[in-house]
């Protein structure tokens, strides 16, 4: 493990998931790919970053875990289950393969068609949450993903 809370986490998670690797980006929190042992899937874990837990309100991270575990639509990524380890919480969800839309734009500008799709897709999920006080971000719309996935969630102060 590359660090002391990578340790901790994976020991906290046992046998259950194991640990392959750390996506780039996840500004509050550091995201992690493991896999379930159990049912043999690839999700995501996402943890408060503990930089931030001294700054930030760690309830504010519990009330979104809360959020997105109470959400449910086929174009938000659902909460599979969450925890804490060393006060910091965590939560787990499937990981969607495909690219973040911050990294397709990097690419190059969207067709009109991928934009109104995406768009579309995305109005879907943002409607289904039907709170002013919620605000998504989209997390995957890449070539390998059927449909953009609304997978973060922030509540708005």
């Amino acid at each position: 493990m590359s660090d002391e809370l990578e340790s901790r986490l994976q020991q906290q998670l046992g046998t259950a998931y194991a640990l392959e690797r750390e996506l780039e980006g996840g500004g509050m929190s550091r995201v992690f790919v493991a896999r379930d042992n159990a049912l043999s899937r690839a999700v995501a874990i996402k943890v408060l970053r503990p930089t931030l837990a001294a700054t930030m309100s760690v309830d504010r991270f519990r009330r979104e875990i809360m959020l997105a575990a109470g959400l449910q639509h086929p174009n938000l990524v659902p909460v599979l289950s969450a925890g804490e380890v060393d006060g910091l919480p965590y939560f787990i969800m499937p990981f969607v393969k495909g690219e973040s839309l911050r990294v397709r734009l990097r690419r190059g500008p969207l067709s009109v068609r991928e934009t109104v799709g995406v768009m579309r897709d995305v109005a879907r999920g943002r409607w289904w949450t039907s709170s002013p006080r919620v605000s998504p971000r989209i997390r995957r719309c890449g070539r390998d993903t059927p449909a953009p996935s609304l997978a973060h969630w922030t509540i708005r102060r």
